[in-house]
């Protein structure tokens, strides 16, 4: 019996490291999407300085290349964030396409598993390709508000997937909190076993 409740032990003990693994990169997704929706925050202040009558083309075509170099800063975070070399926010660092889906294995058995869905945190998956390929000599003050309702759009699409890996996350830390308590429970089990049985 003892070495039975070891053998769980040592489960318990690789179920607990690949929920903190999970954990790991949870953090590390919801920290590049609130990069990312600081920059669509500032991309949309952009776009209302640009919608005014009294921006100048000039001034509007300069807003315009400091939009697209910022979403091109945007698209580097979705293709450069991974943990351990897998692709967090898009298929990977190449492929802008939504990521794999995430399994983390977080029990003694295979059924235990806490999973996140494919994301695509990236210009393409956010509906924001048009502001991306728009042309600055055409860039009008009715361009810039049209473009306001599709930077909403992609906030509110970010803001769920930071939602999903906060849940994620949260899961994840629930579950190893709950895996230590039981390990130290049949740690304890196993040591009164050969205490009283040796």
């Amino acid at each position: 019996i003892a070495n039975s409740l070891t053998t769980q032990t040592n489960g318990y003990s690789q179920a607990i490291e690949n929920a903190n693994s999970g954990i790991a990169a949870t953090q590390i997704a919801s920290g590049a999407t609130n990069e990312q929706s600081k920059i669509l925050d500032n991309v949309r202040e952009k776009l209302l300085q640009a919608s005014t009558a009294t921006t100048s083309q000039e001034g509007r075509t300069a807003l315009l290349k400091d939009i697209q170099s910022q979403l091109d800063q945007f698209n580097k975070i979705a293709s450069g964030t991974n943990y351990n070399g897998q692709s967090l926010l898009q298929k990977s660092s190449t492929d802008t396409s939504g990521s794999d889906v995430q399994q983390y294995q977080t029990g003694l058995d295979g059924s235990k598993i806490v999973e996140t869905s494919s994301v695509q945190s990236n210009t393409q998956g956010l509906g924001l390709n048009s502001l991306v390929n728009q042309d600055s000599t055409t860039f009008s003050s009715t361009d810039a508000k049209n473009f306001l309702s599709s930077v909403d759009k992609a906030l509110n699409g970010l803001n769920d997937i930071r939602s999903q890996f906060g849940s994620t996350q949260n899961q994840l830390e629930s579950t190893s909190r709950n895996l230590v308590s039981q390990q130290t429970s049949t740690l304890n089990a196993a040591s009164l076993f050969e205490t009283n049985y040796a």
